[in-house]
């Protein structure tokens, strides 16, 4: 199914919870809790301005940069490499928020994903479709007591990423069930 750039583009700001709105930054450490993840790095092919930079960065914001905004509940790095206009990005910076403001913060350990398909959009924008397993996800209070515990997930995310200077910048992203058919941008 080919549909137009801006369908996609309207499709990929859509969020996991659309009804709330991004705030910035972190909260205070929380104690007792296991060590959250380190900042993650990004990949030497980050400075790549084309196909491989592009599968690059969508690596690092699927597994990696949300990974660690989930872990921690700092939103500052994701934030900066976003776009104003992302409601993906601005989803995950609030549900960082909602989560800091209670106190939690959670645990799923590392993703596994795979880019599946990458189409250029302009010669530096790219809709990149990875597949993704989650491990299951242990919420937990500043004491390190267990709120809540849900199952691993397995499904698709598809993220537009344009190149802004020497970063990639996410423009949005958007959820898909394992399986399910994702629109394509024409060229």
């Amino acid at each position: 199914m080919v549909v137009a750039v801006g369908v996609v583009l309207g499709l990929a700001g859509c969020s996991p919870d659309p009804a709330v709105t991004p705030t910035a930054s972190a909260s205070s450490p929380l104690v007792g809790l296991p060590a959250p993840m380190a900042s993650p790095a990004k990949p030497a092919q980050w400075a790549d301005n084309g196909e491989a930079g592009a599968d690059a960065a969508a690596l690092w914001f699927a597994r990696d940069a949300y990974a660690y905004v989930r872990e921690t509940n700092d939103a500052t790095d994701w934030q900066a490499l976003s776009t104003p206009d992302c409601e993906f990005c601005a989803g995950v910076a609030s549900d960082a928020a909602a989560q800091a403001t209670l106190g939690q913060v959670s645990r799923e350990g590392r993703w596994d994903v795979t880019v599946t398909r990458t189409q250029e959009l302009n010669p530096l924008a790219f809709a990149v479709l990875v597949d993704f397993d989650k491990p299951s996800t242990e919420v937990l209070r500043a004491d390190g007591s267990s709120v809540a515990t849900t199952e691993g997930a397995h499904g698709q995310m598809l993220l537009v990423l344009h190149r802004e200077g020497p970063n990639w910048l996410l423009r949005g992203g958007q959820w898909f069930e394992k399986g399910a058919v994702v629109p394509t941008a024409a060229p």
